[in-house]
Formats: structure tokens, C-alpha cells, sequence
């Protein structure tokens, strides 16, 4: 396990650069690659041909997820709005206020 690591590893200043194309922004990107790098660790490739292509890959299914919780905790937080109820911070918040 650890050569193929190691090979991923190789790669990193790629999937750093790869990254910040993807999203624009350089903190969100470096969350993104810890995000793969973890990924990669709990389950390491089996055969790395094309390091590049697999990083991409386990990339971009990272963003995708982020995208997909990020749309769903906006849908969440506009219907909570609709119906007048309230979260932690709005509960903080009127209670200070009070």
C-alpha cells in the first residue's frame, strides 16, 4: 500500500493545481485536496497506472459531493426560513437580543 501511495503522493502539486482550477478559490482547494488525501488513505487504489487519472477522478467526485451538501444545506436553510423556524444561531442570537 504504501508505494502506491507514495506514486499518488508524487502527484501532488498536480492535484493542488487541479484543485484550485476546479474552484477557484485556494483555501477551498486545499480543503478539497485533504479531502482526497484522506480518501485515498481509507481506501487506497489497487493498481495505479495513471495516478493522474485516478486522483482526477477521486477529485472530482469530492467536489461533486461538496456541491450536492452544500445545495442541500442552501434548500434546508430557505425552507426553515419559509417556515419561521429557527436555527442555533438565530436561537443565540434572540435570546441575546431579549
Amino acid at each position: 500500500m504504501a508505494s502506491r501511495v507514495e506514486e499518488l503522493l508524487a502527484e501532488a502539486r498536480w492535484l493542488e493545481g487541479l484543485a484550485l482550477a476546479l474552484v477557484g478559490e485556494r483555501e477551498a482547494a486545499r480543503d478539497l485536496v485533504q479531502e482526497v488525501w484522506v480518501r485515498t488513505l481509507e481506501e487506497p487504489p489497487r493498481d495505479v497506472r495513471r495516478p493522474r487519472a485516478w486522483l482526477g477522478r477521486v477529485l472530482r467526485n469530492a467536489l461533486s459531493s461538496r456541491r450536492r451538501s452544500e445545495s442541500a444545506r442552501a434548500s434546508r436553510e430557505r425552507a426553515h426560513e419559509r417556515d419561521g423556524t429557527y436555527g442555533t444561531d438565530d436561537v443565540v442570537e434572540r435570546a441575546e437580543a431579549q
